[in-house]
């Protein structure tokens, strides 16, 4: 029994970009590097992609080591 109702939904298609960072969600570039690498690339704080992927995951080891004193001491 069809009610003859259509949604626009049902006839649009999601195109799903291609790679693994589509796959996972993240933002890329035109050149496949990661939005924050190009950036800190651009900037001239690094040289490489894996310089910045390094640069980041130091950044994040940083902020929970500043977190985690803070509640430490102040809370």
């Amino acid at each position: 029994m069809s009610s003859g109702v259509e949604f626009d939904e049902d006839k649009f298609s999601f195109g799903a970009p291609s790679g693994q960072a589509a796959r996972y969600g993240r933002a890329t570039s035109s050149a496949g590097v990661p939005k924050m690498s190009a950036w800190l690339m651009k900037k001239g704080i690094v040289k490489s992609p894996m310089a910045a992927q390094i640069f980041l995951i130091g950044l994040i080891l940083f902020n929970v080591i500043i977190t985690y004193v803070a509640i430490k001491y102040f809370l």
